[in-house]
């Protein structure tokens, strides 16, 4: 906890962060009173060990990349992009010879033809979202807008794959 601040203060610095996220373009705000209330956070996650659900109720701007980021940074000095994409680099090679030799876990042909086209799509430098699109319910005018398309409609179930 920041010297001279208390549980109390760091409490009100908390829900004076969740009233900042209410606001436009106030990103530098946010990210100073995330940093601030670093160690008041750690503390809850650590001795409370609080659900995904209440860490989004109480810590929401822990949920956006950036403070993902910086999150990962504060806690252990490394930048999790930087440190993720170099170890991926690093273990690709072997990574594609695991996906070559098991062949995938999965026997179910359409999700194996959605990995296999979005990779392409990555590996060819094109945007995913221009070639696939994916519904959780068929929208008709996103349909016939569409010149060209692979269209993903799944269940509104986040636990459920997309058909």
């Amino acid at each position: 906890m920041p010297i001279g601040e208390t549980p109390e203060s760091m409490e009100q610095e908390r829900i004076s962060l969740l009233a900042e996220q209410q606001k436009r373009n106030n990103r530098q705000s946010i990210k100073e009173k995330m940093a601030k209330t670093f160690g008041y956070r750690r503390q809850e996650i650590v001795h409370q060990r609080p659900s995904i659900e209440g860490l989004l109720e109480r810590w929401p701007a822990l949920f956006h990349m950036e403070e993902v980021n910086a999150e990962f940074m504060r806690i252990t000095t490394f930048p999790l992009e930087t440190k993720f994409l170099a170890q991926l680099d690093k273990h690709s090679t072997k990574l594609l010879q695991v996906i070559r030799s098991r062949g995938g876990v999965t026997v179910d042909i359409t999700i194996r033809r959605e990995c296999i086209l979005k990779s392409l799509m990555i590996y060819l430098g094109e945007p995913v979202d221009h070639l696939i699109k994916e519904f959780q319910e068929a929208e008709a005018g996103e349909l016939e807008q569409a010149t060209m398309a692979i269209f993903v409609i799944g269940k509104e179930d986040q636990f459920h794959r997309p058909k």
